[in-house]
């Protein structure tokens, strides 16, 4: 069985950097529990979308929900690129850990689980949790952080000076 305990403070770094995926992660947990291994990993794939989302807005993708592949797509198109070329001018080997990662999840998990190609056990939800843990925690961990525009900048400045007084 997999302990939850030891996933909980992962799921809690995930939970600050993905906020909106925290409902998915709870969803998923409870199905493990209640030995619904297909429900849990339908969550899991909706967790992992979160972290999809988040490199549509790295990469300047236009679509406001955009499909696993376009985004894969992207990513590798990033990887062949120029440096000058790149949109993302940070480390490519979170490009290279990320594309790896989403390719192996989309061909062996998500597309199997959108269909009826196969019936998952516990032992696949094992895996697949915590493979979701690992992979969400890297881009937890590893993502770049937005720089704060002008208008956050203020009112972090007015927040410590209200604080003050």
């Amino acid at each position: 069985r997999v302990t939850f305990r030891r996933f909980f403070h992962i799921w809690n770094r995930i939970g600050e950097r993905f906020p909106d995926a925290i409902p998915d992660m709870e969803e998923s947990a409870k199905c493990y529990a209640f030995e619904r291994p297909t429900a849990c990993i339908f969550h899991l794939m909706r967790v992992t979308e979160f972290g999809l989302r988040a490199f549509a807005g790295l990469l300047s993708i236009e679509d406001h929900n955009p499909n696993w592949e376009p985004i894969i797509r992207k990513i590798d198109e990033e990887l062949k690129a120029d440096y000058r070329d790149r949109k993302y001018k940070g480390d490519r080997n979170f490009l290279a850990n990320a594309s790896t990662h989403l390719h192996a999840v989309k061909v062996a998990w998500r597309n199997k689980t959108m269909h009826v190609e196969k019936i998952n056990t516990m032992e696949h939800a094992k895996e697949i949790y915590e493979a979701t843990c690992g992979f969400m925690r890297y881009l937890a961990e590893n993502f770049p952080q937005k720089k704060p525009g002008i208008v956050q900048v203020i009112r972090g400045a007015l927040a410590r000076i209200i604080r003050e007084v």
